[in-house]
């Protein structure tokens, strides 16, 4: 059985996909009370990934299950309120600590947790975005905290890579895609959900631990940090 483990905060139109292409799938939610909306994926966990005891617990619940795990897609993230109007002259320290929380330490955090059960073979893949190279933001004064907590996030699936030898780390970009932050300040997102999953899927499986510690677009295409 291949079981995948998907975290994000709801229940939401990717993860559908995610369980649609044969994937056993656990969704995590933040809260309890939207566990009761898992819908058809695997027996739904909460876990907040802001909270380490919600962590412990989550793990505690998939170990009593399974006993390894082949794929961990770390797509929880968030930005600032006004996203993307976020200039680096604006920014207010709150709300970049909470995104950098949720977007790096957040995703540090579940992967040291889960680690021991993906040894041997299994795959990383954290959700970054193009806004997070530094090579493509010259001249950006848009979504600055994003933009940081995805080039953090992008050095944390490389030290990732240099140091565990026998797990795939990728950063994948998922497009500009039609979600409720894709759509922010009545924005029009040029790629559909079913679009960014069956890519990202297909760019993921085409990985080897050769390519462990890249970045790639939903395309296929490799992307520089």
């Amino acid at each position: 059985m291949y079981h995948s483990f998907h975290i994000c905060w709801r229940r939401t139109p990717l993860s559908d996909l995610y369980y649609l292409h044969g994937r056993l799938f656990y969704v995590l939610f933040r809260t309890y009370r939207t566990v009761l909306d898992a819908g058809k994926q695997g027996p739904p966990l909460a876990c907040d990934v802001a909270s380490d005891a919600s962590i412990a617990d989550c793990l505690k619940a998939f170990s009593a299950r399974h006993d390894h795990l082949d794929l961990l897609v770390n797509n929880a993230g968030i930005s600032t309120p006004d996203h993307p109007d976020d200039p680096a002259t604006g920014i207010r320290r709150e709300d970049l600590l909470r995104v950098l929380d949720v977007n790096v330490a957040g995703v540090c955090a579940v992967t040291q947790a889960f680690l021991p059960l993906l040894r041997k073979n299994g795959r990383v893949m954290n959700v970054s975005s193009l806004l997070g190279s530094v090579e493509l933001s010259r001249g950006a004064t848009s979504a600055t905290s994003y933009r940081c907590s995805k080039a953090s996030l992008n050095m944390l699936t490389t030290m990732f890579a240099n140091e565990v030898a026998d797990v795939t780390f990728v950063s994948m970009h998922p497009g500009w895609v039609q979600t409720d932050m894709g759509g922010s300040k009545g924005r029009k997102a040029p790629v559909t959900v079913e679009q960014s999953v069956v890519g990202m899927l297909d760019t993921l499986e085409k990985r080897t631990l050769a390519d462990s510690g890249s970045f790639w677009g939903f395309d296929g295409t490799a992307l520089p940090y």
